[in-house]
């Protein structure tokens, strides 16, 4: 019973430690004579619920740092619900946003999004032939040369036990005589 004690408070402390790393999505609108573009987590924790009437929600604002013709806002955007109308509501002032409607861009809750990926048509509700494509892709990331924090502890459990058997082994070889004699 001693010998499963160890392993398995070793386990219950490094389960913790592992690292939930989440992709970023990165979101680029192409027309009319701009280009759009902003990265966000592919599943948001940082969002807030816009309530709607009846009981519902019109969707979520995030916080975004904007790029339109290499130009940066720092305003956010508000990811539109089925209820008002789905789209994006891209904030560039404090009185200028671009608003877009389409397809619904995310699955899940406003409370908890997960952005869909792929090409999506979206239009200007003010002006119909106004345009945009939006392209949702995961970013790339290289891997971490950084080691995770579970892969050191793991690691650091390795040398303990690595050590913990030299020493049971010489604790051995010098009880031995002994028991010969």
């Amino acid at each position: 019973m001693r010998k499963l004690l160890l392993p398995l408070a070793l386990l219950a402390v490094t389960l913790p430690l592992v690292a939930r790393a989440d992709t970023i999505d990165d979101f680029v609108f192409t027309g009319d004579t701009s280009t759009i573009s902003f990265s966000l987590p592919a599943s948001p924790t940082n969002v807030s619920v816009v309530p709607g009437c009846c009981g519902t929600d019109s969707g979520f604002v995030i916080p975004a740092i904007i790029t339109v013709n290499n130009v940066t806002y720092d305003e956010g955007a508000q990811f539109l619900s089925q209820r008002v109308g789905p789209g994006v509501d891209i904030g560039l002032t404090n009185n200028d946003s671009i608003t877009l409607f389409g397809p619904l861009l995310y699955s899940g809750s406003s409370a908890a999004p997960t952005f869909k990926t792929g090409t999506f048509n979206l239009y200007s509700f003010d002006a119909p032939d106004f345009y945009y494509t939006l392209t949702i892709t995961p970013e790339s990331t290289p891997p971490s040369a950084v080691p995770e924090p579970g892969t050191v502890v793991l690691l650091g459990t390795g040398f303990v036990g690595l050590f913990a058997l030299f020493a049971l082994a010489i604790r051995r070889r010098s009880f031995a005589p002994m028991a010969q004699a």
